[in-house]
Parts: structure tokens; sequence; C-alpha cells
């Protein structure tokens, strides 16, 4: 390097013998993608890809194309030894990948969250989900929509210490949505401290109307943060986390969607 006195005799530091915490720091620096390749370089790399701090938190993108049946195949392939450590996961399939939204990445999208859920489910604990963008309106989905939401609602009745949830962008109709809260809320509902249902249902959908959604509600017992639609809000709402979150709740956050109309 340019400024710096280097002796010409000294041999070149082998990466192999950098101290286990910097590689483990280096490592934690990566996405999933390239963790994944640093793990084969060496063995000794293959071992410390395996540290603990390495797997409490998983990101994955569906929504990268270049990247997409290597993310399926890395959730497929979830090492069931080190579910144990995992406490933090999030999928979401974003706006940038609505091209992308073809009936065979639904298709393979369903397959693998169905695999690695089930996978997952009786040795992982979480303490923050985040499914984001998943869109499960869109035809392309066809009947796998309900197949994910099967999943979905099977894994998160084993989830008991949930604090955060992101679920917005789902999309789902009234019935997948209800069963994927009423999973959610039967054993977490007394954790969860951040709730995320923004566009989790269908925005036509008049969600206030329905006596299920604001009596799910009575099984939070510390929400501190609510994001939700504008057409999930009603008076029984207001009332239930009045009495069941009042002494917690210090976010509600209302989303609420203009529809101009034109005349011509």
């Amino acid at each position: 390097m340019v400024g710096m006195d280097m002796d010409p005799f000294e041999e070149p530091m082998d990466w192999s013998y950098l101290p286990a915490e910097i590689v483990v720091q280096v490592l934690s620096y990566l996405n999933e993608q390239d963790r994944a390749s640093a793990a084969v370089t060496c063995s000794r790399w293959h071992g410390l890809h395996s540290h603990p701090s390495l797997w409490r938190h998983r990101t994955f993108n569906l929504g990268n194309t270049a990247e997409f049946h290597r993310t399926c195949d890395m959730l497929r392939q979830y090492p069931l030894g080190l579910a144990f450590y995992l406490k933090t996961f999030e999928a979401e399939y974003p706006e940038t990948a609505r091209g992308a939204h073809r009936m065979h990445h639904c298709k393979r999208i369903q397959k693998t969250m169905t695999t690695f859920l089930s996978r997952l489910r009786g040795k992982a604990q979480l303490r923050t989900l985040k499914l984001r963008h998943f869109e499960l309106h869109r035809r392309t989905w066809q009947n796998r929509s309900a197949d994910l939401v099967r999943s979905i609602a099977w894994f998160l009745r084993s989830q008991a210490r949930l604090r955060w949830v992101e679920l917005q962008g789902m999309n789902a109709t009234p019935e997948h949505g209800l069963r994927m809260l009423n999973s959610l809320f039967r054993r977490s509902g007394a954790n969860i401290r951040v709730l995320n249902i923004q566009d989790y249902f269908c925005s036509a959908q008049a969600i206030y109307a329905l006596p299920e959604f604001h009596q799910l509600f009575k099984r939070l017992r510390h929400l501190s943060v609510l994001y939700l639609n504008y057409n999930c809000v009603s008076d029984e709402l207001l009332t239930t986390l009045a009495e069941t979150c009042g002494g917690s709740l210090t976010d509600l956050n209302i989303k609420y969607i203009v529809v101009k109309s034109y005349i011509a």
C-alpha cells in the first residue's frame, strides 16, 4: 500500500490464521448468499459459519430474481441443528419483484415456505417474525395462497414468545387473515409488543364489521405499537384496545387510503 512501510521479505498473512472472533464478525456483515459462499472457503470457516451468533437473525429476499432459486434452496435446506439459535426471521417478496410474480415463482415460494416452517416448528421459538409484501390476492398465487396460509397458521400456533410481528402487505382474504391472527394471538398474544398489519387484509374488505376481528385483540396484554388500516378500525376495536392495552399502547398508526373518482 502506498504510504506504508512494508517488509518485502515478510510473508503475507494467511486468512486462515485470523482469530475466530474476527472471522465471525466478518461473516456477520455478509448477506445470506455471500455467507454461504464464504463457508466453503476452508474447513475452519465452514466450522465458524455455524457460530450461534450468525444464526440468530436471518433475512431472505424472495424478490431477488437473480438469486431466487438459490434463496429457496437455502430455506428448504435450513440446518435443523442450528434452528434453536434463530430468534429473528424475515422474508419478503417486495415491490421491486412485481414483474417476477409469475405462477411458477409463487408455486416455488409456497413449497419453500411450507418446508421451511415445518422444519422450524418445534425447534425454534422466535422473538421477531417479519413476513412482508406477499400480496396473496394476486391471481398468480391461485389456490396456493390457501396452502401458504395454512402453513403459516400452523407454524404460528407453535410460537409462544413472539414480541415483534410484521405481516404488512399480505393482502389476505378475511378468512385467511383471521386464521393467521387467531394462531398468532393464541400463544403469543400476551407477549406481543409491536404488531404491523397494514395492508394485511385486502383494502376493499370491511374488516371493521367482523366481530371476530376485534375480539381477537382481547388476547393482547402488553401491545405498545400497532399499525393497521382504516378499514380495520371500529368503536369496538378501540374499546377493546383501551381495556386490554390501555396501560401499554403508546403508538397507534392508521393507514387511510383515498380513492379518487373522476367524472368525465
